[in-house]
């Protein structure tokens, strides 16, 4: 914990209250609560709304079981300025920078980074303050609704800027800043101004990561490298449901023996192999692009033993001198 003096002192405030409304007013915001409504409202104290809660229904908890326990599907209803830009949430591949007029899923997957911090150009962000998996949807331009799949209480931060430099430092208030790293952790990974030479090129070292070889068949289109693939279960596409045929499993070991004798030829420049994953049962591929299949794409079965292709690896793979 910081030292006391150290910490912030936090903005003063005052509170009224009227037959209408709750008010709390600092030196540059004015929060109402409507006693009518039930919902907030953020705004100047010239009177410019930044960010408020809908009238007719503003939050909603509906009861849930999930996984054994009682709790909430949560959700928070905002209305929304027709011009204001949306920024934020993470890293995600939907190739959207604004998201006005998107929805959002905020769920960790691969390739994609969850931050459930809002920033809008009014000069406002929302922190939604949940771990749960949250859906952010300004489909309609006008309306803003967050989310979540399980929670006790709509809960979220409302931090005003109005610059969003001022924006983002208050979210490392909130959140924690982040420490610099020791001067060796700094530096160039593979990465050069320009190779003067074929040798430099060809003395670039290799690393092999996330390997698996796929035995189930391809949806149609074929091979892709798109993560939000998410294609209906079909019998014909998980073939081996029980139990992998003795010809398949040598030609998944003939696969693995070939690419290692490549990995052996090219030892002096391969330096790391790293697999995607150990045994066949946790493999991501029983769940991509097609979900709840049966895929055998590791070095080890379901029961965490050896396959024939752990051995062909092992035969391959390049031998130490003696």
């Amino acid at each position: 914990m910081p030292d006391s003096k150290e910490s912030c002192p936090g903005a003063k405030f005052q509170i009224s209250q009227t037959a209408e409304a709750v008010t709390l007013k600092t030196d540059a915001l004015k929060i109402e609560f409507s006693l009518k409504w039930g919902n907030v409202q953020n705004s100047t104290l010239v009177g410019e709304t930044i960010l408020r809660e809908r009238n007719s229904i503003p939050r909603t908890y509906e009861p849930v079981e999930l996984n054994g326990e009682k709790t909430f599907h949560v959700e928070d209803r905002f209305s929304e300025d027709f011009a204001e830009g949306l920024y934020g949430l993470g890293q995600h591949q939907s190739g959207l920078f604004n998201y006005r007029g998107a929805t959002v899923e905020l769920g960790q997957n691969n390739t994609d980074v969850a931050i459930p911090l809002l920033l809008s150009t009014k000069g406002y962000a929302v922190m939604w303050n949940s771990a749960s998996l949250t859906y952010v949807d300004n489909r309609f331009p006008l309306d803003l609704d967050l989310r979540s799949l399980a929670g006790h209480v709509v809960d979220y931060y409302f931090i005003y800027g109005p610059e969003m430099d001022e924006m983002i430092h208050e979210y490392r208030n909130l959140t924690g800043h982040t420490p610099l790293l020791p001067q060796w952790a700094y530096g160039l990974f593979q990465s050069k101004d320009r190779y003067v030479s074929q040798d430099e090129v060809l003395d670039v070292k290799v690393m092999i990561t996330e390997l698996d070889v796929d035995v189930l068949p391809w949806p149609a289109g074929g091979p892709t490298a798109d993560v939000s693939l998410n294609i209906a279960s079909d019998p014909k596409l998980n073939p081996y449901a029980s139990g992998l045929p003795d010809a398949v499993e040598q030609q998944l070991s003939k696969r693995y023996s070939d690419l290692f004798v490549t990995f052996a030829k090219h030892c002096g420049l391969v330096s790391r192999v790293t697999f995607w994953g150990v045994t066949d049962k946790e493999s991501w591929k029983n769940n991509w692009p097609v979900r709840g299949r049966t895929d055998y794409p590791l070095l080890f079965n379901r029961d965490a033993q050896p396959k024939p292709a752990f051995g062909a690896v092992i035969q391959a793979a390049p031998k130490s001198a003696s």
